[in-house]
């Protein structure tokens, strides 16, 4: 069986190296093939795959939130996670007001069940 090329191989013209064909055309034990190299990259760093429901959960705190931005309020190091219907919001906040304002907003969103606020106030 020969190696998939992939579009993206062939546009850059740059030869597969054993390990890319390994990881397309030999299968594992339970009969799956290894992850791409930027998809281990992605697992080693936190990435999970969001469901197109979480994906739709995500813009509508992300357009909550920038509706804040616009206020005034610096929310450019708060970071939105979502899980099923839970938010984590992760990162900084200029004061501890903007904190408690952000997890109320977030709160009031449709479809969210849950906020888990790990938002700090970075030391002055």
């Amino acid at each position: 069986m020969a190696p998939q090329v992939h579009r993206s191989d062939r546009m850059t013209n740059k030869p597969l190296t054993y390990d890319d064909i390994a990881r397309r055309t030999v299968v594992g034990p339970d009969g799956s093939f290894r992850p791409t190299k930027e998809e281990e990259i992605a697992a080693y760093n936190g990435y999970r795959k969001t469901t197109p429901e979480e994906d739709a959960l995500h813009g509508r705190v992300t357009a909550a939130l920038a509706a804040m931005a616009l206020g005034g309020r610096d929310l450019s190091h708060v970071k939105i996670e979502i899980t099923d219907e839970c938010a984590t919001l992760v990162g900084e906040a200029p004061d501890m007001q903007s904190i408690e304002m952000v997890e109320a907003r977030v709160r009031e969103v449709p479809g969210i069940s849950d906020v888990k606020n790990e938002l700090v106030v970075p030391a002055a």
